[in-house]
């Protein structure tokens, strides 16, 4: 499953610096890796959000990225619902999540979900997401390189991700209610919206026997 993510990563692939990426439209930034074989370019398409900004290694299959998930009912970053979307993300790119730990990001508490995967070669990754949520926006810092669990306590590792910063004014500051709750919890939707479906349909046999009942005394 990696393996075919990747694939489609290499495809129209853009330069990538070593530098201080600035992601103007979330009032945030971040240092992407650097190094030979890096490459910027757009992520993969998530089901709610888009990645801010993504970069993946030609030599070596690393990718590491920012996803940016708006409309966040909740700033309780232990809630399910954060922990299911970081771990959608992961899986967009072919990890499978193993485990989880929390902490604080300049007083911001984080989720950090911790995934592998296996090539059909044999070869191993490990991956990190931190999940942080601001402004009603879940915010998923991942790294994905070689490896395996227990290289994602090593620092080298973390040292991107740690880079994620909030100082600037983000140019998003609302989200349509309508559209993105839906996508967030879409089961609930579903069911209040069958729900209503069932109210309607009930109303309407309901004034069909009146009249008829009408009808029938007229008689």
């Amino acid at each position: 499953m990696l393996r075919s993510a990747l694939a489609f990563l290499f495809l129209l692939l853009l330069p990538a610096q070593a530098e201080i990426y600035s992601m103007e439209r979330y009032g945030a930034t971040v240092n992407l890796p650097d190094g030979d074989g890096w490459f910027r370019r757009g992520g993969p398409t998530l089901s709610s959000g888009e990645f801010a900004v993504f970069a993946i290694n030609s030599t070596n299959k690393s990718h590491f990225g920012v996803a940016a998930v708006p409309g966040f009912p909740t700033s309780e970053i232990r809630h399910s619902t954060v922990l299911n979307r970081v771990m959608e993300v992961m899986r967009t790119l072919g990890i499978e999540p193993q485990r989880q730990r929390f902490g604080e990001q300049d007083g911001r508490p984080y989720i950090e979900i911790i995934g592998t995967a296996t090539l059909d070669s044999g070869e191993t990754f490990v991956s990190v997401a931190r999940g942080i949520l601001k402004s009603n926006f879940l915010y998923a810092a991942i790294h994905t390189k070689h490896g395996v669990d227990a290289d994602a306590d090593h620092v080298e590792f973390m040292s991107n991700i740690e880079t994620l910063n909030f100082d600037a004014t983000p140019q998003i500051l609302h989200f349509d209610i309508a559209t993105t709750i839906p996508t967030l919890i879409p089961w609930h939707y579903r069911a209040y919206r069958a729900g209503a479906l069932v109210a309607v349909l009930l109303m309407i046999a309901f004034v069909i026997m009146i009249i008829v009942s009408r009808q029938k005394k007229s008689h």
